[in-house]
C-alpha cells in the first residue's frame, strides 16, 4: 500500500472517530485499525474519498464493529447529518482534505 495512501487513512481513521464521538487519545489501535478498513471497504471505487453512499457503507460496517457513536446514526437515520457535517465544501464527496479538517 502506499505512503500517502496509508497516511491518508488514518487520518480519515481520526477524522471519522471524531465524527462519532470519540477523540483520538480514546480511539485503540484496534478501533482505527478497524475504521481503517471499514474505509477501504466502504470506499467502492477506491478513489481515497466517499459519496454518500459509501459513507452510509462505512456508517453501517461501524455500527456493526460498535465504534463510536455509528449505531445511533444508524439507529435514528442520522446519515445526513453527519455526511453533511464533514462536506465542507458540500460537493457530495467527502475528500482527505475535509477528513483531515475534521480531525483538528
Amino acid at each position: 500500500m502506499k505512503k500517502s495512501l496509508i497516511i491518508v487513512l488514518t487520518l480519515a481513521t481520526i477524522a471519522v472517530l471524531s465524527t462519532f464521538g470519540v477523540n483520538a487519545q480514546q480511539a485503540s489501535d484496534a478501533n482505527r485499525q478497524k475504521v481503517a478498513e471499514n474505509f477501504k471497504k466502504a470506499d467502492a471505487n477506491g478513489d481515497g474519498m466517499l459519496t454518500r453512499g459509501e459513507f452510509e457503507k462505512l456508517i453501517q460496517l461501524n455500527a456493526q464493529a460498535n465504534l463510536g457513536q455509528a449505531a445511533q446514526i444508524v439507529r435514528f437515520g442520522r446519515y445526513d447529518m453527519a455526511f453533511n457535517r464533514v462536506d465542507a465544501d458540500r460537493n457530495g464527496l467527502l475528500t482527505p482534505q475535509e477528513l483531515q479538517a475534521l480531525a483538528k
